[in-house]
């Protein structure tokens, strides 16, 4: 019955039910404190962060460290958030004390088959030229 729970509490904290769909929304900047993220996708806003996309990869932020127009765009509760962040605290805080009481596993290597044989061969080096004007190898 606890195990059940721990997971329940885990994955309510990981995947919460406030969870907003983003539809690609654009932001040619987006500022979070002192970062500026630059050509921003919004693909998901939860209670308390949102994540995108950006020039130079992924990210997510706390909706608190946006700017006032932004958290009311995307409708951002101040308690909200921090009852979300509590639940992710405490659920992190079960999992951790429960992986420290299992006991540190071993892996068991089976021995050899000896009845499987491979046989190497020379490697084969291929070149191949490409014609960027036509997408495909010249010949």
């Amino acid at each position: 019955m606890r195990d059940s729970a721990i997971k329940l509490i885990i994955m309510g904290a990981l995947l919460p039910s406030a969870w907003l769909r983003a539809d690609n929304e654009h932001l040619a900047t987006l500022q979070v404190g002192a970062e500026t993220y630059t050509n921003v996708t919004v693909t998901s806003v939860s209670a308390s962060e949102i994540f995108f996309t950006h020039s130079r990869g992924l990210g997510n932020a706390k909706l608190r460290n946006l700017g006032l127009e932004l958290r009311n765009k995307f409708h951002f509760d101040a308690t909200k958030a921090v009852e979300i962040e509590t639940e992710q605290s405490q659920a992190n805080a079960l999992f951790l004390a429960k992986i420290s009481r299992e006991p540190y596993r071993t892996s068991v290597r089976a021995e050899p088959d000896t009845t499987v044989s491979v046989e190497m061969a020379d490697p084969a080096v291929e070149y191949k030229h490409y014609d960027l004007s036509q997408g495909k190898p010249r010949k």
